[in-house]
Protein backbone atom coordinates (compact mmCIF):
# COMPACT_ATOMS: atom_id res chain seq x y z
CA UNK A 1 0.00 0.00 0.00
CA UNK A 2 3.02 2.28 0.28
CA UNK A 3 3.59 3.26 -2.81
CA UNK A 4 5.99 6.33 -3.98
CA UNK A 5 3.28 7.74 -6.24
CA UNK A 6 -0.28 7.87 -5.96
CA UNK A 7 -2.89 8.86 -8.72
CA UNK A 8 -5.28 11.43 -8.15
CA UNK A 9 -9.45 9.55 -9.49
CA UNK A 10 -11.60 12.61 -8.43
CA UNK A 11 -13.23 14.05 -11.22
CA UNK A 12 -13.36 17.52 -10.41
CA UNK A 13 -9.19 17.69 -8.96
CA UNK A 14 -7.54 20.12 -11.39
CA UNK A 15 -4.81 17.59 -11.14
CA UNK A 16 -6.77 14.42 -11.71
CA UNK A 17 -4.95 11.67 -13.68
CA UNK A 18 -1.77 12.90 -12.66
CA UNK A 19 1.10 11.01 -10.60
CA UNK A 20 2.35 12.85 -8.03
CA UNK A 21 5.10 11.38 -5.21
CA UNK A 22 3.66 10.58 -2.18
CA UNK A 23 5.61 12.69 0.97
CA UNK A 24 3.63 11.55 3.84
CA UNK A 25 1.12 8.86 4.54
CA UNK A 26 -1.65 9.66 7.43
CA UNK A 27 -3.13 6.29 8.10
CA UNK A 28 -4.06 6.26 11.40
CA UNK A 29 -6.00 9.12 10.86
CA UNK A 30 -10.10 9.19 10.14
CA UNK A 31 -10.59 9.18 7.10
CA UNK A 32 -7.17 8.40 5.92
CA UNK A 33 -4.75 11.32 4.01
CA UNK A 34 -1.76 11.68 1.78
CA UNK A 35 0.86 14.35 1.25
CA UNK A 36 1.77 14.72 -2.03
CA UNK A 37 4.09 16.91 -4.07
CA UNK A 38 2.65 18.65 -6.55
CA UNK A 39 3.93 19.68 -9.90
CA UNK A 40 4.86 23.17 -9.42
CA UNK A 41 6.58 21.89 -6.38
CA UNK A 42 4.40 22.74 -3.67
CA UNK A 43 2.18 20.23 -1.46
CA UNK A 44 -1.08 19.27 -0.98
CA UNK A 45 -2.53 16.99 1.41
CA UNK A 46 -5.65 14.74 0.44
CA UNK A 47 -8.14 12.50 1.95
CA UNK A 48 -6.90 9.15 0.69
CA UNK A 49 -10.14 8.28 -1.19
CA UNK A 50 -9.44 10.83 -3.83
CA UNK A 51 -6.62 8.86 -4.86
CA UNK A 52 -5.96 5.33 -6.99
CA UNK A 53 -4.53 3.57 -3.43
CA UNK A 54 -8.39 3.88 -1.85
CA UNK A 55 -8.96 0.85 -3.57
CA UNK A 56 -12.56 0.42 -5.83
CA UNK A 57 -14.66 -0.04 -3.05
CA UNK A 58 -14.23 3.68 -1.86
CA UNK A 59 -14.95 4.88 -4.96
CA UNK A 60 -17.86 2.82 -5.49
CA UNK A 61 -19.02 4.67 -2.09
CA UNK A 62 -18.70 8.38 -2.76
CA UNK A 63 -20.14 7.66 -6.80
CA UNK A 64 -23.68 7.64 -5.73
CA UNK A 65 -23.92 10.27 -3.41
CA UNK A 66 -27.56 12.24 -4.90
CA UNK A 67 -29.89 10.56 -6.95
CA UNK A 68 -31.14 12.02 -10.38
CA UNK A 69 -34.42 13.00 -8.77
CA UNK A 70 -32.74 15.58 -5.59
CA UNK A 71 -30.45 16.96 -8.28
CA UNK A 72 -33.37 18.06 -10.49
CA UNK A 73 -35.52 19.22 -7.16
CA UNK A 74 -32.29 21.18 -5.90
CA UNK A 75 -31.95 22.68 -9.35
CA UNK A 76 -35.71 23.96 -9.00
CA UNK A 77 -34.73 25.27 -5.59
CA UNK A 78 -31.93 27.11 -6.95
CA UNK A 79 -34.05 28.54 -10.27
CA UNK A 80 -36.68 29.66 -7.97
CA UNK A 81 -33.83 31.68 -5.84
CA UNK A 82 -32.46 33.15 -8.52
CA UNK A 83 -36.56 34.44 -10.33
CA UNK A 84 -36.97 35.70 -7.08
CA UNK A 85 -33.55 37.76 -6.81
CA UNK A 86 -34.09 39.28 -10.45
CA UNK A 87 -37.71 39.89 -10.50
Amino acid sequence: MFRPTVRITAWWHPARGLDLRVVRWEMKTRPPWVAVRLPDGSGERLPLWLTDAAGDEQVDKMRARFTAEALLELASIVEGIIGRAHG
